[in-house]
């Protein structure tokens, strides 16, 4: 048996005592006892934790024995803790190093790591693996596993099997914590209404809100019995209209009502400046994460109520009038395509699914443009070189998706600053993309641009045409300390590719590797990646004074363009970086004259250059050289010798791939 299977072998028999152990008792507190170690030993990590969700007051809640007595930790959701961030986000963590702030920021702007316990019990945590405990879409709780033996982190296989022994776990919570199988189970279960007048009314409604209204409508069912059956499904706290206990909390003062309206939560606090989000439908992942974008480091609590009450606690004296008038005003031009046609809007428009469309309309670019009379704005997509129409957006619905935009690009969204640029990632069938938006001041107002890029991993070095003499040669160059390794080509996208396929090359391990790239279409986990161009406000020579403020052991530059961002990489090159370069151009020798064209130091790139790569295609069969530079080549770039001199030496130092 292979160390494989023998590792799985292992996993299955402790997971087999586990769920034998969590069929036997219903306290949990007792259970833990006894599957703690098989975990322990499962993951071989040195400490482990287990909250649970509480229905009482929304948050987690970790119980544990101290002699007889038992004591508990309880922790909000958010940033403030890697648990808590887990629990609003749903999503699991794997984490190397919670000490490493820079890691942390890669995940959420705000997530910190409470070191806390480390410093009262002396205790190091290192690396963790953390994982949502769900049923049924419900949060049920988060498990917590620190520190791991035998290797450095956590692996993604260990994520696998934690993943489906949360599973297990959650089960267990879901019996122990009464959770039901629908919204309103909880009403049968009492002898409130009947399973079959439950059926007739659910086939009139269309969401939950919907049909818990028309239960009350129908029924002499109490609001708040109602609530507290959507508390049992969601197990979160039901909140309905309590203006004296509860308003809105400073953090959403400053943002649209409409946005809260269409997005279906809001912002409350009470008289111990508690955060409480009430929300319409807790198991809406994307709408949790625009919560976590808007909260930022203030950790709170969800709650579940009807849409009625937000928009009361939202504006409690104007909702009347507000719903008379209509939230929206969708108007469309009959002279342009039908949106049907084109995209789908809806009458409260997601992002999520505007970006979605559009990337099946193979759009590029996303334009929402105001008005000159200020009161509306076109919504339109670049498609195959052409601007097309989507529709025309209300003042309301405009500042809906403006604030949507701004959620999701971790951008102020309590402020109008003019120029605000962000970033976000976005998945779709498997495929994931970059997505840039750009705020920019017209006389109209703010005019907003949204890019669309895929990414892409980096191709494997190995299915490069590239010979293994070529290949232990570039190796060995790019896993300098410090020197200039430079890529040479013509096609753009190619030479992107090809310098992130070098760059997997590198030993990562204990280094920090930056990336400073114009267009980002490929990405790799492990590094930072920094875009360039007007609309991000850095050019390259900005881009590479800022980067190297970070001490970077490696930085890949897509190309040397002008001479402050060369003098920089080569004077860096030289004492503290690796850097790996593209540069356009035909072959090595046009190269090293464009290098000499802008004015550097032929001495200085001499001493700097550990070799140069250039991808040729004889009868579209890629044919790769490498120069390794030797002693005399480089004497003769030193020298600034002539350009045929420079040109021989290069044809006899260069290496050609085996085709």
């Amino acid at each position: 048996m292979g160390a494989l299977e023998t590792k799985q072998a292992g996993y299955n028999s402790y997971l087999t005592r586990i769920l034998q152990s969590l069929h036997q008792d219903r306290d949990f507190t007792r259970t833990l006892d006894r599957i703690e170690t098989d975990i322990l030993e499962m993951f071989s990590a040195d400490r482990l934790t287990i909250y649970q969700t509480n229905i009482s007051d929304g948050m987690l809640v970790s119980r544990y024995k101290t002699g007889k007595d038992l004591k508990e930790i309880k922790i909000k959701l958010g940033v403030s803790s890697i648990s808590g961030f887990v629990g609003l986000s749903r999503k699991p963590l794997r984490i190397d190093d919670v000490y490493n702030v820079e890691s942390l920021l890669d995940i959420d702007d705000s997530l910190t790591f409470n070191d806390g316990f480390d410093k009262k019990s002396g205790f190091k945590s290192g690396a963790m693996l953390v994982i949502p405990i769900l049923k049924n879409g419900a949060l049920l709780g988060v498990m917590q596993l620190i520190n791991a033996h035998g290797h450095p982190v956590f692996t993604e296989v260990d994520q696998e099997h934690a993943l489906e022994l949360a599973t297990f776990i959650g089960h267990k919570f879901g019996d122990i914590q009464n959770i039901t199988q629908s919204y309103y189970d909880y009403l049968i279960t009492q002898d409130l209404i009947s399973e079959s007048l439950l059926g007739k009314l659910t086939k009139q409604s269309v969401n939950a809100d919907d049909l818990g209204n028309l239960i009350i409508e129908k029924t002499e069912i109490d609001k708040a019995d109602v609530g507290i059956s959507l508390a049992h499904f969601y197990q979160v706290p039901f909140l309905g209209f309590e203006p004296d206990k509860y308003w809105i909390h400073p953090i959403a003062e400053p943002i649209s009502i409409e946005y809260f309206r269409s997005r279906n939560f809001v912002l409350l606090t009470d008289s111990d400046n508690s955060l409480i989000i009430l929300l319409n439908d807790p198991s809406d992942d994307e709408c949790r994460n625009e919560i976590q974008n808007i909260i930022s480091n203030e950790p709170g609590v969800i709650y579940i109520g009807f849409n009625d009450d937000i928009s009361r606690y939202l504006e409690p004296e104007a909702v009347e009038k507000i719903d008379e008038a209509g939230a929206l005003s969708l108007t469309h031009n009959k002279n342009s395509p039908s949106m049907a046609e084109i995209i789908n809007v809806e009458s409260r428009l997601e992002l999520g699914t505007l970006i979605q469309d559009a990337i099946k309309q193979n759009a590029v670019t996303i334009h929402l443009e105001p008005d000159m009379g200020m009161t509306s704005s076109q919504l339109r997509i670049r498609a195959n070189g052409i601007c097309q129409y989507l529709a025309t957006l209300g003042s309301l619905e405009t500042e809906n998706l403006i604030s949507q935009i701004k959620a999701w690009a971790k951008l102020d969204i309590k402020t109008n600053t003019p120029y605000q640029n962000g970033v976000f990632t976005f998945k779709v069938d498997e495929r994931r993309w970059h997505i840039t938006v750009n705020f920019i001041p017209v006389i109209q107002g703010q005019s907003v641009v949204i890019h669309l890029t895929e990414l892409h991993q980096a191709l494997p070095f190995e299915q490069l045409n590239i010979s293994a003499e070529q290949s232990r040669q570039i190796k060995e160059a790019v896993n300098n300390k410090e020197g200039l390794f430079l890529v040479v080509g013509t096609d753009k996208s190619v030479l992107n590719s090809n310098l992130h396929s070098i760059l997997s090359l590198i030993d990562r391990q204990n280094k920090k590797v930056w990336t400073i790239e114009k267009n980002i279409k490929v990405t790799q986990e492990g590094i930072q990646q920094v875009r360039t161009g007007d609309t991000e406000g850095l050019n390259p020579s900005l881009a590479i004074e800022s980067v190297f403020q970070a001490d970077p052991d490696v930085l890949l530059i897509d190309d040397i363009c002008d001479i402050d961002a060369t003098v920089t990489s080569l004077d860096s090159a030289l004492t503290t970086s690796m850097i790996i370069s593209g540069i356009e151009g035909q072959s090595i020798g046009e190269c090293l004259s464009r290098l000499s064209d802008l004015g550097i130091n032929q001495e200085l790139l001499a001493e700097v250059l550990l070799g140069v790569l250039i991808l040729n295609r004889e009868n579209d069969c890629p044919n790769y050289e490498l120069l390794v530079p030797s002693d005399k080549l480089r004497g003769l770039i030193r020298e600034q010798a002539g350009t045929e001199l420079v040109q021989q030496k290069i044809n006899e130092d260069t290496i050609q791939s085996e085709v």
